[in-house]
């Protein structure tokens, strides 16, 4: 059975969850019979491609395959992964596809906070292949070489630290190792609506020094190096994993790192902005700081205009420096007096 036969829709933009459980029966039917299954995951993000990982598992435990190809534009994330094996052929026409951003559309071209339905989520993606009763766990499931996990080793001497992304999504020519993903200027550079002032950065910084914690800055080499940090950008999305992995609490917008702090069983605070909602955020180890609610310009992803010459980024405005470093210091069980 060719997952392009039509039985499984290709529009999601009227999703329901209606849908997903008719998906899910004929997933199920499908992967019951198939020895070897082959997995295509979402697309050119990073923490995308990585939200399949908790399925790998979940299909090699529950329908036990001869092997699971996971055909991806980031195959060395899933290097060394015992359960599957990386591939680059998206266009398989076998892919089972782990479709990111299937929203459910409401009147008046609107999103209604709550009505969401987005399959990236990782517990809704075993739904979406047939799994209604396996737990959904991200956690552990990055599997780290042997040279990276000596690199690993030498971040214990910066303990204890926490680890903070700059921006909310660079600028893929800068995160990009893939070798058949064409580099990029990210389409206009959207992304940057989750952009946090300087000097509220600096202050969380110094608050976060002040109470016994270094500071990791994770992403990439042109971005900011926030004064006071310690410079971690630039050294891949692998050796990432290990410098998130052994803080104590990551902050960031909502993007690859944070789906790295899940797969590490690190707590994560997450920026949120218009472009997203806090009900996509469902794992226990994030906490959500959103104040995109009742703005005009919300969700921003709707508005069909350059983002560069409308957003007001109100909604991270509206974030303090104090909130942060409250919400953060709480965390990490920590008074602030």
């Amino acid at each position: 059975m060719s997952i392009d036969s039509g039985i499984f829709k290709s529009d999601y933009s009227e999703y329901t969850w209606a849908d997903v459980h008719d998906d899910s029966k004929r997933m199920n039917a499908l992967l019951s019979g198939s020895s070897i299954i082959k997995i295509s995951t979402p697309g050119l993000g990073l923490g995308d491609d990585f939200m399949v990982s908790p399925v790998i598992r979940a299909i090699d435990e529950y329908y036990v395959p001869d092997d699971i190809i996971v055909n991806t534009y980031h195959p060395y994330l899933f290097e060394n992964n015992p359960r599957c094996t990386p591939g680059t052929n998206m266009h398989d026409p076998n892919n089972i596809v782990m479709h990111t951003w299937a929203y459910r559309r409401l009147p008046n071209n609107g999103y209604m906070p709550g009505h969401e339905l987005r399959i990236s989520v990782p517990h809704q993606h075993n739904i979406r292949v047939g799994i209604w009763d396996r737990p959904i766990n991200t956690k552990h499931e990055f599997y780290p070489t042997q040279e990276e996990l000596i690199w690993g080793a030498e971040l214990l001497k910066y303990k204890p630290y926490i680890t903070v992304q700059y921006q909310c999504d660079p600028p893929r020519k800068y995160y990009n190792l893939s070798p058949n993903l064409p580099r990029s200027e990210s389409m206009g550079r959207w992304m940057t609506i989750g952009d946090w002032p300087d000097d509220r950065w600096t202050a969380l910084i110094i608050a976060m020094n002040a109470n016994g914690y270094n500071v990791v800055q994770i992403g990439c080499e042109y971005e900011n190096l926030i004064p006071g940090c310690i410079d971690m950008r630039n050294v891949g999305p692998r050796n990432t994993f290990m410098v998130v992995g052994h803080s104590e609490l990551l902050i960031c917008h909502e993007s690859f790192p944070q789906f790295v702090a899940d797969a590490m069983d690190v707590p994560s605070l997450v920026f949120m902005t218009g472009r997203s909602c806090a009900a996509g955020q469902q794992l226990t180890n994030r906490t959500c700081i959103d104040f995109s609610d009742g703005l005009e310009c919300a969700p921003c992803w709707n508005v069909d205009r350059n983002v560069e010459e409308y957003c007001p980024r109100t909604c991270m405005d509206r974030i303090t420096a104090d909130v942060v470093i409250n919400t953060a210091l709480n965390i990490l069980g920590v008074s602030n007096e």
